[in-house]
């Protein structure tokens, strides 16, 4: 979030519910907080596969298909990074948050704010309702930046359709 348009790097650790497994699907929304038309999300390997399709689902939400350098067995492991980005940090909803719709163990999120632009309030989400995320409403877990702007969070146990992350209220 300390540049703009703001970047997400995802480092991912998966695990084949199946064998032969040789593609991957990853999604991102970002919705605007204007709610008009967005730019293409955008993404680039960083690590572990290829993109080999991309598709623009809807003005804020898109779809990756990977190519994983080998099939996998069932139970095997794979590492992959990917980083994304989208449009303006002024048009961005101010959360970052994970709604896993398949087993999801651990969670573990980085937000480099910088010491530029602090939000005036950070909390945490911790297994809410994806609607929850509208409401606006900070919850008690409130997060206080390390000294170079960066708010450090991990969850395990993830519930599947719940939503996990940090939202902020950003600065005036």
């Amino acid at each position: 979030m300390d540049v703009d348009p703001p970047q997400l790097i995802e480092d991912r650790r998966i695990v084949a519910t199946a064998d032969e497994l040789d593609e991957l699907i990853v999604s991102l929304s970002a919705p605007r907080d204007d709610g008009t038309v967005s730019d293409a999300i955008m993404a680039e390997m960083v690590y572990g596969g290829e993109i080999v399709e991309q598709q623009q689902v809807g003005p804020s939400h898109a779809r990756f298909v990977i190519r994983l350098p080998r099939p996998l067995s069932l139970g095997q492991r794979h590492e992959y990074g990917i980083h994304f980005n989208s449009y303006s940090r002024r048009h961005l909803r101010p959360y970052y948050v994970l709604t896993p719709f398949r087993r999801c163990e651990t969670f573990a999120l980085n937000v480099r704010f910088g010491t530029q632009s602090l939000p005036d309030a950070l909390w945490r989400l911790n297994g809410v309702p994806p609607r929850l995320l509208d409401d606006w409403a900070p919850t008690s877990d409130s997060i206080v930046l390390d000294r170079v702007g960066e708010a450090h969070l991990q969850f395990h146990g993830l519930g599947q359709g719940l939503s996990y992350g940090l939202q902020w209220t950003p600065s005036r």
